[in-house]
This record gives structure tokens, C-alpha cells and sequence, in this order.
């Protein structure tokens, strides 16, 4: 055809066929852009088409995988075994042995091969490794084969498998591994009692998974904010209905959890910080009720205290009191408010920042900037607008 007589397989301006542009390169014929991001505390990573790992942000507890300890707002290459799959960050601010707090934070991504490697800190057995306090690189989680999704929690971590198989593993002394007794530690991957998943969130100290059938399960910590969905009763060690039916999609945050149904969202546990998303909730719920005040939910994510959603029309919400809207203002809400940016795939919430992928594989963050260290030092510390970030080639 006019205009394109070049290779279609190296030519990022016509990547598979004419005219199919890439952001940042082709390979093979496909397109190396972002296809999926995920946030951790105060970390960020990012998997491409080829299947290659980025991670870039806080890496006190190892979490970016490059072999140091040393922070970067520039996205790295992760030296994953093989191309990733899936790709998920989590951690948080726990109490170490000596009762100061730590923050303790891990990556993990699924590979082609349906292995589970994971990097970052380790002392709960969060890695999957059966040993061990940290990793500063990928290192596969032993004995776990036929996974397809892995989340990654506070400090723990669970896995769905193509033949519908849960496995979890790291700290599980609030039950969140949902094994049904509570144990300091699981060290490697263990099977949930819990058949036909589809779906699994790791938060904080609780864990969410939907069936194929769209039954909503979850276990853990419950506390006084009822993040569990089943009324104010106790934390639970193994998995548990919650009464909400025809699940899509499920997002377990820190002290709250938001599933989406038939195009609405709903959110449940701690509200006090708007991340309920609904118009004059001030308090909490313990259990899924009315709806956020957000039109055609297609897409949640539950961070730290809040709540990052994406419209059926590709716009990104985001509902706190805390956390920067990205909007451009310093604005504060109980219900969802749109962010500057359209064309939204996917969103993630971190801890106090937030990023979102556009359809056309180009990653924005906005949000701490201090602690999440997504912009060059010396820009401010806070970003108040979607700012793009930059891979290498």
C-alpha cells in the first residue's frame, strides 16, 4: 500500500499491519507498549505487550526487583524469567519485631510458562520462596504451576490457576490466606478450599475472589468497618459468601472493598475518607448496599483510602478526602470526581498515588510525589494532573 512499504514486524509506525502505531516500539509484529499497570504502597510497575516488566518508584523493601535497594522515578527493566503475564504490587506500613513501623512491600508477576515469580520483602513468606527475608530480584515461588492471575497484598499473596484453583500464601495471621486457621506464616503456595475462581484481590489483611458464577467470597480481617461484606460479625480464616450476586469484578483495598455489578459500583468497610464514593456517606458500611454515585462502572480499584474507577465511556474517577483527584485542584470528595483524562483502559490506587492506562498504552500517575516517586527530584511533591511517563526504548 502507498506509504507502507516497510517490514511490519520492527516498524513501530506500522506494527503488524499498516498503520498500527506503537508508543514505544515493535517487536515481532506486536506492539511493546503498557497493557496493564499496578501500584503498590509507594511503588509503581507496569507489564508491556512482549511481556516485559517495568518497575520504578520506593524500593526500601526491594520491591522494584533491580538487584539494589536504591529508589528510581525512572522506570527498569525487571529481570523476569520469561515474558509476564499478569503483574501485581502491594504492601503497606506494618510493626517489625521491635513494634517501629516497616514498611513492607512485594511484586509479583505470572510468566508464560504459568509460573509465579516474585521480588521484594519476604519476612511473612509473601515470595512463595520457603525461605529467606528478602529478594531483591525475581525468584519463583516453589511448587506453583498453571497460574493466570496473581494479587498481591499487604503482605501476602494469592494466585488463580486456569483450572480454577486458589492458591495463597505469606502472612496469615489475621486468616487472609483463608486456610481456616490462622498461622503466622504460609511459606510457599497452599490451595484455598475454594473452587471454580475467576478472580482474586489481596488487600491489606483481607482477601476478596469472585467465581464464575459471580459468588462473591471473602476472608480475613473484617474489624469494625466490615471491609468483609457480611455484616459487623468477626474476622474470618476461610472464605465466607458475602450476600451479592453476579460479580464482575472485585478490588480489596486497605480498610475497604469495591465490586462491580451490572455497570454499578459498590463499596463497602471503612468511608470515613470519601472512598465509598457515595453522596453523603460520612461513616461506614458492612455491606454492599447502594451504589457509588459513578455512571457505568467498568473498571475499580480500592487503594489505601481511595478509590480510582474507570466509566464505560473510558473517564477515570477517583473518590478521597485524601488523596489528590488529578483533577488539577487539591479538591477533596465523598463522591467520585473525574480525572483530566480520557481514553482510560485501566486505573490503579497505590497508597497516595495513582495511575491510569490509556487504550493506546501510554501510563499516567498523579498524586504524592515525595513518597511514590514518579517524576525527576526536585519537581514538586505532589502531582496534581495526569503526568505521562516515560519508558525507554
Amino acid at each position: 500500500m502507498p506509504g507502507c512499504e516497510t517490514s511490519t514486524v520492527d516498524d513501530p509506525m506500522n506494527c503488524g499491519g499498516c498503520g498500527v502505531v506503537c508508543q514505544r516500539s515493535c517487536v515481532a509484529g506486536v506492539c511493546d507498549d503498557p497493557v496493564q499497570v499496578a501500584l503498590g504502597n509507594r511503588h509503581s510497575c507496569a507489564r508491556t505487550g512482549g511481556g516485559d516488566v517495568y518497575c520504578w518508584g520506593n524500593n526500601s523493601a526491594y520491591e522494584l526487583g533491580i538487584g539494589s535497594s536504591t529508589s528510581t522515578p525512572t522506570p527498569q527493566k525487571v529481570a523476569v524469567a520469561g515474558k509476564a503475564i499478569h503483574l501485581d504490587a502491594g504492601g503497606g506500613m506494618f510493626k517489625n519485631a521491635a513494634g517501629a513501623d516497616l514498611l513492607m512491600a512485594h511484586t509479583c508477576a505470572v510468566l508464560d510458562d504459568t509460573t509465579v515469580q516474585c521480588w521484594g520483602w519476604n519476612t511473612s513468606g509473601q515470595l512463595g520462596t520457603s525461605s529467606g527475608n528478602w529478594q531483591d530480584k525475581p525468584t519463583t515461588a516453589v511448587s506453583l504451576v498453571g497460574a493466570t492471575e496473581v494479587s498481591v497484598g499487604g503482605r501476602h499473596t494469592c494466585a488463580v490457576t486456569g483450572k480454577g484453583e486458589l492458591y495463597c500464601w505469606g502472612a496469615n495471621d489475621k486468616g487472609q490466606c483463608g486456610l481456616g486457621t490462622p498461622s503466622e506464616k504460609v511459606e510457599m503456595p497452599t490451595l484455598v478450599a475454594l473452587s471454580d475462581v475467576a478472580h482474586v484481590s489481596a488487600g491489606y489483611e483481607h482477601t476478596c475472589a469472585v467465581t464464575n458464577g459471580g459468588t462473591l467470597h471473602c476472608w480475613g480481617v473484617n474489624g469494625i468497618y466490615g471491609r468483609l461484606g457480611i455484616g459487623d460479625g468477626p474476622d474470618q480464616p476461610a472464605p465466607k459468601v458475602v450476600s451479592f450476586t453476579a460479580v464482575e469484578q472485585v478490588s480489596a483495598g486497605y480498610e475497604h472493598t469495591c465490586a462491580l455489578k451490572g455497570g454499578q459500583q459498590y463499596c463497602w468497610g471503612n468511608g470515613y475518607q470519601g472512598q465509598l464514593g457515595i453522596d453523603g456517606e460520612f461513616t461506614w458500611r458492612t455491606a454492599p448496599s447502594d451504589p457509588s454515585a459513578l455512571p457505568s462502572a467498568s473498571f475499580v480499584s480500592a487503594g489505601f483510602q481511595h478509590t480510582a474507577s474507570v466509566t464505560a465511556d473510558g473517564r477515570a474517577y477517583v473518590s478521597s478526602t485524601q488523596v489528590r483527584i488529578g483533577d488539577g485542584t487539591t479538591e477533596s470528595t465523598y463522591v467520585p470526581l473525574p480525572v483530566t483524562l480520557t481514553d482510560v483502559a485501566e486505573i490503579a490506587a497505590g497508597s497516595s498515588h495513582t495511575c491510569a492506562r490509556t487504550s493506546e498504552g501510554r501510563i499516567h500517575c498523579w498524586g504524592n510525589n515525595k513518597e511514590a516517586l514518579f517524576t525527576e527530584p526536585g519537581m514538586a511533591d505532589e502531582v496534581l494532573s495526569p503526568l505521562v511517563i516515560n519508558f525507554p526504548p
